[in-house]
């Protein structure tokens, strides 16, 4: 019996583990997002108001601003109206 060509396993695996690290990085992203919504809601029962910015936070509310896994940057964080817009680019 023959191995396969190679290369072929590898052409096979990779497509399945881009979607792993993507999903992945979606879970990661969430949990981020909900560490820093709560932060943003206790910042409002404090500050009677939301943060502008999500170093406001930092050190009361949360010890460090949550990066982005799809960027590599900061969660991003809009006011918008009497509300805001947290979110990730992913």
């Amino acid at each position: 019996h023959e191995p396969p060509p190679h290369g072929l396993i590898t052409r096979m695996v990779t497509p399945a583990l881009g979607k792993v690290h993507e999903s992945a990085s979606r879970a990661d992203a969430g949990e981020r997002l909900m560490q820093a919504a709560l932060a943003v809601a206790r910042y409002r029962a404090a500050e009677n108001k939301y943060p502008e910015r999500l170093d406001q936070l930092v050190p009361k509310f949360l010890p460090y601003v949550p990066v982005d896994p799809f960027s590599g940057e900061p969660l991003r964080l809009k006011a918008r109206g009497k509300g805001c817009l947290l979110y990730s680019v992913g």
